[in-house]
């Protein structure tokens, strides 16, 4: 098992960050990109808004879309209003992709966590994810609340510190799986 790549996502829906872990094998051009989406490559404007750090691939973003569609049938009832889990930010597997799966968190505030991890048909991998997940909301909100790290209540996008935080995360969670501390029962990253 093995993330392949993550999105944290706003609550109004639009990508605050997004990252390959692992480079795609078969990611699809710019030009099938182009045809697939209707997305044309500027050479001029290759960094993103401020706001959004993305470095994920046109198949995993559009992925994350279809998950994004998912949770939302998820966490709404018919008459519109939100509809949450109870007392449970992890919301589990929300769409295969191809050979992969997507897993979600959603927090309090409705920022959602998309974890796109390969599937290795193994049954216990839900409580490995979810405290992926947990560790991966802390940082994300240790970031946001410090005003030095120059991240969201600074003004500025996702600091380089939570990026690097959140690689090493994960790349330790790809290496020797979760290993949670023994003292805080969350990961070591």
């Amino acid at each position: 098992m093995a993330a392949l790549s993550l999105a944290i996502v706003g609550k109004d829906n639009a990508p605050i960050f997004t990252k390959d872990f692992v480079p795609p094998e078969d990611d699809c051009s710019l030009d099938e990109a182009y045809m697939l989406f209707g997305v044309e490559h500027d050479e001029s404007n290759q960094q993103p808004s401020s706001s959004a750090s993305s470095s994920a691939s046109w198949k995993h973003q559009f992925g994350y879309q279809k998950a994004l569609d998912r949770l939302e049938q998820l966490t709404t009832q018919p008459d519109g209003k939100k509809k949450l889990p109870h007392n449970k930010n992890f919301v589990g597997v929300l769409i295969p992709l191809e050979e992969k799966l997507v897993y979600g968190y959603l927090t309090n505030t409705h920022i959602k966590l998309l974890l796109l991890v390969e599937d290795t048909f193994e049954e216990n991998n839900n409580n490995a994810i979810r405290k992926l997940l947990e560790e991966l909301h802390e940082l994300y909100v240790r970031d946001t609340m410090n005003p030095a790290a120059g991240g969201f209540l600074a003004g500025g996008g996702v600091s380089t510190t939570l990026d690097k935080a959140i690689y090493r995360c994960v790349t330790n969670f790809n290496h020797r799986g979760f290993q949670p501390n023994n003292s805080t029962g969350m990961a070591e990253c």
